[in-house]
């Protein structure tokens, strides 16, 4: 019932306190909004000083409870020297300087120092021997010592660094306290720096020491207790770190074990750093079972050792008998100790119990009646560097509800103070802050001098008062009370922006607009930039005076580039400047009769810059490209690694991203001249040379764009190009498809007469499923043509609805079509649909073909052989062929208005049949190689003639075979490449010239000749001293050696000479003592022994026989006049370029020769 009365009462206080606001809030007239802050204000305060009031009488309880427990424990600390306080302030100050020191090793260069090793942690009763054990356990430390590790008990931890681990030495009295509250608190607060510095990893695993002397003789009660104490402190330590990690348990003061000492002496010095104990491989479930299959294992291997050891030697002492039975004393301890350590209970995390081992860290020997402590770890180093640390993957976590509660509960203690915090800051400091805020902005403001005569300065200076007048604002908007009431802006915001937009109008707008400019000595860009900068500036202006806040937000910014054309002196960064600051000039601007004078002023710079260019409009199409739209160039639609220079383009500004831009510029600028007939006309004038030129750019872009194949590099990408024509990547289909979309808005008289042509190709292309998908007129068409069909199927009244809605799409094609062309039936349209499927399907077909040159060489042959005919195969060349007439049976024969679609829509099999050319001359080139080339290796000298240009010869049979379509004789020319439309195999000069010249000897080769030679003397020049008295001429052949003797007196032979019988003529000359010889080598030894002597004389000089030079100089020998009379020798002489016997190599170019 108090507390009842206590509710009503703090009830009506706070009803009271609201009803005295609000009454003198009303009565003054001001804001409610005013009376709820100061409302909300003051009950703050008054929790503020309830919540101080509880504060204070909980801080002076607690207080007051720790003196009472100070003094309770003076006597009890007295044992360590130092206070409670002392000792965890101690503790704090070890571990922080300890993880300092870690923090900045060389640990740091493999990762976070803290993470790089494994942590252990040794746990136990106090003098169990665990600084002696990890002291005597030879563990490699390194220089840096975070410890001092003295002799005696642990104060509260050391550290013990080694190159596998790091090892925490814990007190004594944080397993087993001495004085519980104290060493509990202590214990905790270890394991919270524990969780604080290593959260994702804190501890990769727990030593549990007992010493084997308490095992021995403690009674079971005791151990039990020992076990229940050192339970405590690990289940503090999985709770607190949240983790359940790997615990070893370890025996020490194994020494004290009878006979242990002995035993080990016997064992080798590596022997001693292994472990003597058991790790667990599998989770233990039951402790006690684990303990004793570890304990029996060690034995077991003891008693092993001991046969080994008594096979080996001879030892004076029973300790290999012994020791087992000692050991087996300790079972009995271990399981008591174990019971309440490490036993699973309903209660509590049961621990992950890892392994049983057994060490000693010092042995006493006694010698004469002395006794020597020896400081050497037994089976300890192992233990440390190759048992534990590998563990590092056991480490669990607790179940996540724990630690979600422990998470909820801190972070709302953290929340609840830091918003208490920010709450007393706030209040405290926001009138200072405020106050300050604005006494730093005033200051600046101060500086700010806005009488600049450049134009770079004075928009500089009108930028810091703008940026002035945004921080105040932002301030103001900040501020945590409002200290001018709810007014917009502060009288000192009021005060700054008047400045600005005088200064502003004054000293820039002003002076800048005056500036006189000569429009026609710009060039067109300069132009550009003006009017739009002026045509923006008014619709900034008008959408004000019409307060439309949507058309200002939506009016495009004024070009960077329009206040460097006004003014030459203004920079980049000021154009910037200014276009920003306009904006927000006008946006600030509340007077009617400046946004007017504006706007008057502005419309009348417009008129001056338009009249100014005398019906120029190129400067919009330069303005256009400037704005960044993507041009359309022929290599964008080819595939190939050749570069392109000067390749066809189509400029931004004539693609439908151009027009619409230009179309809205045109609106800007109609909308900015509201009223004015003029610029109505300019735009009519400009939309007429505009449609013309775009329209006349994508003809010519089709015209050109064959250039494309330049691209194509060799063979592979050829075949690559063919075999795009097949899909949606067809250059020819997707340049076509492009053209259609971007003229679709555009006409004009006399240009583009193919439009009908291509608009129907894409209407085919959409009802093929080729087409991109679109969302215009013609794909919903498409789908509304597809469901039709589909209804149309449904029966007699699907047909009935499908008849329906085609003679409702048919009207509509009436009334919405375009003028020009004629209207296109559903049936023209089928029909040209199943000519580009035939069409479609031929292409495919070669370019599943074309990797065959046998294949390509007899599509290439045929339409070579009889070009007019190319339809009427049954190959896919002569099909594609067709499928191209059938199609231009439907839309009309090609004309010169239709060349462009026609070009176009012939392009994939006119590549495809400039691609089977090539391979066709490379299949040429391998029939030269093979069949002639190939059959003449083998053949003898004198037959080659015969087998090679015989009647019946190679090269006859490879001309009037492979090569009888590419070939063709004319008359006084002989033979040359047969021409189909400017398309020709590409013959080799040199194999050309050897064909023309073997066809004149072809039915003179295998001819037998006779050729009489009358002799003639011989002369010798006059200053001679010596004379010739004869001359012969011996010519070879198989039957016999025909010689003609020549003595200087009448002397006459009939030679009988053939090609294939005949080789070798000598002609020897008999001068004084010498014998001059002169060898015409080869089948056409003959023939080159006539032609030498064409004239019937050869007047031979000495420098013509080197080996008698010397010797005929000597006789005043110079020249040697041969002279002899001939008949029948022509057809001979004829054979020496008529009968070529060395065939080219090459006789047509391949692929090769391109790459």
């Amino acid at each position: 019932m108090k507390t009842f009365f206590t509710i009503l009462l703090y009830i009506f206080i706070i009803l009271l306190i609201g009803g005295i606001i609000f009454g003198v809030s009303i009565l003054l007239e001001r804001p409610l909004e005013e009376a709820a802050i100061i409302f909300g204000l003051v009950m703050a305060v008054w929790l503020l000083i309830i919540l101080i009031k509880k504060l204070l009488i909980y801080y002076r309880a607690r207080a007051q409870v720790l003196r009472v427990l100070k003094q309770e424990h003076a006597e009890r600390d007295a044992d360590l020297g130092m206070s409670p306080k002392q000792l965890t302030k101690n503790m704090v100050k070890g571990w922080n300087a300890a993880v300092k020191s870690l923090k900045k090793s060389h640990l740091k260069l493999r990762g976070d120092p803290l993470y790089v090793l494994t942590w252990y942690m040794v746990f136990g009763k106090p003098r169990s021997g665990k600084s002696t054990a990890l002291k005597n356990a030879k563990l490699l430390s390194p220089a840096m010592e975070l410890s001092n590790h003295e002799e005696g008990s642990t104060l509260n931890l050391e550290w013990w660094l080694y190159d596998k681990a790091i090892v925490i030495d814990t007190a004594g009295r944080y397993a087993v306290p001495d004085v519980d509250k104290r060493d509990r608190k202590e214990w905790s607060t270890l394991l919270q720096m524990l969780t604080r510095h290593k959260q994702k990893e804190p501890l990769n695993g727990l030593v549990l020491v007992v010493t084997a002397d308490r095992l021995l003789n403690d009674t079971p009660e005791q151990l039990i207790e020992e076990g229940l104490q050192v339970r405590t402190g690990v289940n503090d330590l999985m709770e607190q770190l949240e983790i359940r990690m790997p615990v070893y348990l370890m025996v020490t003061k194994c020494d004290l074990i009878d006979q242990f000492s002995n035993w080990c002496q016997y064992l080798p010095e590596d022997s001693l750093d292994q472990v003597m104990g058991y790790l667990c491989e599998e989770d233990v479930t039951n402790i006690d079972e684990a303990l004793d299959h570890a304990f029996d294992k060690v034995l077991d291997r003891l008693k092993e050792l001991r046969l080994l050891m008594m096979e080996r030697g001879d030892y004076p002492d029973d300790s290999l008998i012994e020791l087992p039975i000692n050991m087996e004393k300790l079972r009995k301890g271990l399981h008591a100790f174990a019971q309440t350590a490490l036993k699973d209970n309903l209660y509590q995390e049961t621990p992950k119990f890892r392994g049983l081992y057994f060490s000693s860290s010092q042995q006493v020997e006694v010698s004469a009646g002395d006794e020597k402590v020896n400081n050497k770890g037994h089976f300890l180093h192992h233990l440390f560097t190759r048992v534990m640390p590998p563990d590092r993957g056991l480490l669990s976590t607790l179940p996540s509800a724990e630690r979600l509660r422990r998470a909820v509960r801190n972070y709302g203690f953290s929340t609840s103070g830091a918003v208490l915090a920010l709450f007393i800051t706030l209040f405290s400091s926001a009138y200072f802050t405020d106050r300050d805020s604005m006494d730093d902005l005033l200051l600046n403001h101060s500086t700010i001098n806005l009488a600049q005569k450049h134009i770079n300065l004075q928009l500089n200076t009108l930028n810091r008062l703008n940026t002035l007048i945004g921080d105040l604002t932002e301030v103001e908007q900040g501020w945590t009370l409002p200290w001018y009431g709810l007014a917009e802006s502060s009288p000192h915001n009021v005060r700054l922006k008047r400045n600005f937009l005088e200064a502003f109008n004054t000293e820039l707008l002003k002076p800048l607009d005056a500036t006189r400019l000569r429009i026609s000595d710009m060039t067109s860009e300069q132009r550009a930039f003006l009017v739009s900068g002026i045509v923006r500036r008014l619709n900034l202006v008008k959408a004000k005076l019409d307060e439309d806040h949507d058309a200002y937000d939506k009016t495009p910014e004024i070009p960077l580039e329009y206040l460097t054309v006004v003014s030459t002196d203004a920079s980049s960064e000021a154009s910037q400047l200014f276009v920003e600051l306009y904006r927000i000039y006008i946006s600030l601007q509340s007077s009617i009769v400046e946004l007017t004078d504006e706007q008057l002023n502005l419309q009348a710079m417009l008129q001056d810059a338009i009249s100014g260019s005398h019906g120029d409009f190129e400067w919009l199409i330069k303005y256009t490209n400037l704005q960044g739209f993507p041009e359309v160039k022929v290599g964008d639609f080819w595939v190939g690694s050749r570069q392109l220079y000067k390749q066809p383009t189509v400029q931004a500004a004539y693609t439908l991203e151009g027009r619409e831009f230009i179309i809205k510029f045109l609106d800007e600028l109609n909308l900015a001249g509201t009223g004015s007939g003029s610029l109505t006309a300019v735009k009519n004038e400009f939309m007429t040379f505009y449609n013309r030129n775009y329209l006349k750019a994508w003809q010519e872009f089709a015209e050109d764009f064959d250039i494309g194949k330049k691209k194509l590099r060799n063979r592979k990408e050829w075949l690559n190009a063919l075999e795009s024509m097949v899909g949606q990547k067809n250059p020819y289909f997707a340049v076509l498809r492009k053209i259609e979309s971007e003229i679709e808005p555009v006409y004009s008289e006399g240009l583009m007469h193919s439009r009908e042509n291509i608009e129907i190709f894409a209407e085919v292309q959409e009802m093929s499923g080729d087409a991109a998908p679109a969302g215009d007129s013609k794909a919903k068409k498409k789908a509304a043509k597809t469901a039709l069909k589909v209804i149309g199927k449904l029966g007699k009244v699907g047909k009935l609805v499908a008849k329906v809605g085609k003679k409702g799409m048919k009207a509509q094609k009436k009334l919405g079509g375009k003028g020009g062309g004629a209207e296109v039936t559903d049936k023209k349209l089928e029909e040209a649909s199943v000519t580009y499927q035939s069409y479609k399907k031929s292409l495919k077909d070669l370019a599943f073909n074309a990797d065959s040159s046998k294949l390509s060489y007899k599509e290439t042959s045929t339409y070579f052989s009889s070009p007019a005919d190319v339809a009427s195969g049954d190959g896919a060349g002569s099909l594609a062929w067709a499928a191209i007439i059938n199609l231009q049976k439907v839309l009309g024969k090609p004309r010169d208005s239709t060349r462009v679609f026609w070009d176009l829509y012939k392009g994939p099999v006119e590549l495809a049949y400039e691609y089977m050319q090539q391979e066709a001359s490379c299949y040429i080139q391998e029939q030269w190689e093979d069949k002639v080339l190939v059959q003449l290796e083998g053949v003898t000298e004198k037959n080659i003639g015969k087998t090679l240009l015989g009647t019946e010869g190679l090269l006859w049979t490879f001309t009037e075979g492979s090569a009888a379509p590419f070939l063709q004789q004319k008359r006084r020319k002989g033979y040359i490449p047969t021409r189909v439309e400017k398309r020709s195999i590409e013959w080799d000069d040199q194999f050309i010239s050897f064909l023309n010249n073997a066809s004149d000897g072809r039915h003179i080769v295998d001819g037998k000749f006779e050729v009489t030679i009358n002799a003639l003397p011989t002369g010798i020049n006059q200053s001679a001293q010596i004379s010739p008295y004869a001359t012969f001429i011996d010519l070879h052949c198989a039957e016999s050696v025909q010689t003609l003797a020549n003595y200087n007196y009448s002397a006459s032979n009939t030679f009988k000479w053939s090609l294939s019988e005949c080789g070798d003529l000598t002609l020897r000359i008999e001068v004084g003592e010498f014998s001059l010889r002169k060898t015409y080598e080869g089948q056409k030894g003959f023939p080159k022994f006539l032609a030498d002597f064409r004239d019937g004389r050869k007047i031979f000089h000495v420098k013509e026989f080197e080996e008698f030079r010397s010797a005929l100089e000597n006789e005043s020998v110079s020249a040697i006049d041969v002279n002899y009379e001939f008949r029948g020798q022509k057809p001979v002489i004829k054979m020496i370029n008529a009968v070529p016997l060395s065939p080219p190599s090459v006789a047509t170019a391949c692929w090769t020769d391109r790459e």
